[in-house]
């Protein structure tokens, strides 16, 4: 049987206090350098296939999970990438509510196409995700 591990990136300093970063690129803090350690630690015995998203807080937690793994065999995968937060991007939950309204929010965390300035709907990102591993054991 395939086993399936997704992981997302190690923490970020935005990620610390409730800044949505969507694809802007955030560098890991300490302690998402240490979780990518972690990762590797539970990874160390495991047969796999490695895909990441293009950004480099998600390439850097790759390359700390799996350090002897040689850039090639990493697979980069743009339909993994996090979201567009379109204008939202480095505010916070209060500040999104505040500037947008809270039915955009909801919005966001619900099946609605887009949203304020471009930002793009959990639901796409994960029929994104779904048709990446469309067709393959992902």
């Amino acid at each position: 049987m395939t086993e399936f591990f997704l992981f997302r990136h190690g923490e970020t300093d935005w990620n610390k206090i409730g800044r949505m970063q969507g694809r802007t690129d955030i560098p890991l803090n300490p302690k998402g350098i240490e979780q990518g350690h972690r990762l590797h630690e539970f990874f160390a015995e495991r047969p796999f296939r490695v895909v990441s998203s293009p950004l480099g807080r998600a390439l850097q937690t790759t390359r700390l999970a799996f350090p002897h793994l040689p850039q090639q065999q990493i697979q980069i995968d743009v339909r993994w990438a996090e979201t567009n937060m379109g204008r939202a991007e480095g505010l916070t939950r209060p500040e999104i509510i505040s500037q947008f309204g809270e039915e955009s929010w909801l919005q966001w965390t619900g099946v609605h196409e887009t949203l304020w300035g471009g930002a793009v709907s959990g639901w796409r990102v994960e029929s994104r995700s779904s048709r990446s591993c469309a067709g393959r054991s992902c």
